[in-house]
């Protein structure tokens, strides 16, 4: 059996874009409970020091790689206890996963779309419509509509979005396999079988 904590990547960045510091170490009675060799220790500080070695690896790919990831893997909103709104249930949007879809709007209208009449709406939602359930994206209909162009100019701006983002050789698939490799250099992971 392999002594890694996670099984692969996609494993490790759940956990640690999903990593709360609101958890905490078992009491010492529940740790004595336990059985001996339950859990590998992602808990508490041993899970922070975990959590924060990867985000490290995440940190030091880059803006761009690094912003595919939090988009991929952040959670879209985060809790707030101390919120006393009625209105929003305590959730809020985090700050975090936005900043990354902005940081790749950006990127779209400085390289990839260049040149193109793009409102900041148009590349956002190009850009979360990859990353967020299509059932809860506005349509190309409705983004044609608001920015007054047509709806096929939307379609062609998220092909090449779509192709240059999530195509067999495009930047997510890259990214992905870049810090794969990171990660087992760190020893997190293992190398997969082939």
């Amino acid at each position: 059996m392999d002594n890694y904590l996670f099984k692969n990547a996609h494993d490790a960045l759940v956990f640690a874009f999903n990593y709360s510091g609101q958890q905490f170490g078992r009491s010492l009675l529940n740790t004595t409970m336990a059985p001996v060799g339950s859990g590998k220790g992602l808990s508490g500080v041993d899970g922070a020091g975990q959590a924060g070695m990867i985000r490290a690896a995440v940190a030091r790919m880059g803006r761009i790689p690094e912003a595919i990831l939090t988009a991929r893997f952040a959670p879209r909103t985060v809790i707030d206890e101390l919120c006393s709104c009625p209105a929003c249930d305590k959730k809020h949007p985090n700050r975090e996963w936005t900043a990354a879809i902005e940081v790749l709007a950006q990127y779209l209208k400085e390289n990839l779309l260049e040149g193109n009449y793009t409102s900041w709406d148009m590349r956002t939602q190009y850009i979360m419509r990859l990353f967020i359930d299509r059932n809860k994206n506005v349509t190309f209909d409705e983004l044609a509509s608001r920015n007054n162009v047509h709806k096929n100019t939307v379609v062609a701006h998220f092909k090449i979005v779509r192709s240059f983002f999530l195509g067999n050789t495009g930047w997510e698939h890259q990214t992905m396999s870049m810090i794969e490799d990171e990660l087992i250099d760190i020893g997190m992971v293992g190398r997969t079988k082939k």
